[in-house]
């Protein structure tokens, strides 16, 4: 099992909830969003209502084949301004 969460190490695997004060936090909220609410609603939330991202019906059908309970960590490292590197790993 995954667990933590630490904002000062930038590219530290996270697993929190994020939220949208930068855009590794929005990244963890997004993961959070999908592997832990399990909502395609609260996912696309997220996003600008012009982001290119499917509907939430087609974002929840995503979510419903990984298994209830499967444990995520997302390594969220700053490429350049308003570009990140994101390596998931789920068990």
């Amino acid at each position: 099992m995954f667990s933590g969460s630490d904002t000062d190490n930038l590219s530290a695997c996270r697993t929190d909830q994020g939220d949208q004060q930068s855009g590794a936090s929005v990244i963890a909220a997004f993961e959070h969003a999908y592997y832990v609410t399990r909502s395609g609603v609260a996912f696309r939330a997220l996003a600008t209502p012009d982001a290119t991202r499917p509907i939430a019906d087609k974002i929840k059908a995503g979510i419903d084949p990984v298994p209830a309970g499967t444990t995520h960590c997302a390594a969220i490292t700053p490429i350049s301004a308003r570009v990140y590197s994101v390596v998931r790993n789920q068990q």
